[in-house]
């Protein structure tokens, strides 16, 4: 699928409606990030459960609109970029393939854990709001 040279001013829009309040309902949200995935040279996929959870989607649903925001423009940021700074996209110590995507925002900071396949695929696994500096082991 080629992307046309308008898509990224298109993604930018929805980024600003989403940070001016909750969208008109979860399936437009939801339509947006499966776009953002579609669109991307750099494909980004939810892991979904056994029985149909994806606990990244739930995660960004439940999140306030700016914060919400803010990490869809991170996620945008790995769609885009082919060189994401560590600042936003960091390997984490310990593992053979887990990756952190962190975003801060007022004070808090979330994290959507994810893993590569096959060169540009990245698969979204577990998002939270991290409380202390290291990641729990749990997460």
């Amino acid at each position: 699928m080629r992307r046309s040279a308008d898509a990224p001013l298109r993604s930018r829009s929805i980024v600003r409606r989403l940070t001016e309040g909750e969208p008109k309902n979860n399936f437009h949200f939801v339509g947006f990030l499966w776009k953002l995935a579609l669109l991307s040279p750099c494909a980004s996929c939810f892991y979904q459960t056994d029985f149909g959870g994806k606990p990244v989607e739930d995660f960004l649903a439940a999140l306030e609109p700016a914060p919400r925001a803010k990490v869809v423009r991170n996620l945008e940021l790995l769609r885009t970029l082919p060189f994401v700074p560590s600042k936003f996209w960091q390997k984490m110590r310990g593992t053979d393939n887990l990756w952190e995507l962190r975003t801060e925002y007022a004070g808090n900071i979330y994290r959507i854990l994810a893993c590569t396949y096959k060169g540009n695929r990245v698969i979204l696994l577990h998002g939270f709001q991290k409380k202390t500096q290291k990641t729990p082991r749990q997460e």
